[in-house]
């Protein structure tokens, strides 16, 4: 298996001047979308593999797999429509903490809900979703602890293993302080 993490483009927290300015599940910017528009032609050229197998026109990615979270899921979309692979929805390489906000003197994190199946498939049709992703939406809990945060992180590593098979390409596209935990 090759294995390739793909951080989101550029999000509205990631231009932010302060906490205050935090939202909960951001959208990409407009650099964002350029940057995700960047991403689906490098890896549509298979310029993220070695030379011998971008000019033997190899499949660049047999899998896609995104996080829930709306920065992710618009960084997806272009390349999975570039490549002709349609974007897995993987619930458990979300951002670490989940969906949340800051209380007002920002000392609590207090959980919010995450988009729901009707508006993931509302905007991203295509996408294949959990079976488990109903209406309530995929967080709506407290802000995830650092032991859920290992629990997590754990199965995603042993879901790879098991997914594991020769000759695979799968693109993570997901999240910095995800992938932080999960090396």
């Amino acid at each position: 298996m090759e294995l390739f993490l793909i951080r989101h483009a550029e999000s509205k927290n990631n231009i932010r001047k302060n906490d205050q300015d935090r939202v909960s599940d951001p959208e990409i910017t407009g650099n964002g979308r350029l940057q995700s528009n960047h991403l689906a032609q490098f890896i549509e050229k298979g310029l993220h593999l070695p030379v011998i197998y971008h000019e033997k026109n190899e499949k660049p990615l047999d899998h896609i797999y995104c996080s829930a979270m709306k920065r992710s899921l618009e960084t997806a979309n272009p390349l999975g429509n570039s490549i002709r692979i349609k974007p897995e929805v993987w619930i458990d390489i979300h951002e670490v903490g989940g969906i949340y906000e800051f209380n007002s003197d920002q000392t609590k994190k207090i959980g919010k809900s995450g988009l729901n199946r009707k508006q993931i498939h509302h905007s991203f049709p295509e996408y294949v979703l959990p079976e488990d992703l109903d209406e309530k939406g995929w967080w709506n809990k407290d802000a995830e602890s650092l032991s859920e945060l290992s629990e997590r992180v754990s199965r995603v590593i042993n879901t790879l293993k098991d997914r594991a098979e020769e000759n695979i390409r799968i693109g993570l596209v997901a999240h910095g302080g995800f992938f932080s935990s999960f090396l």
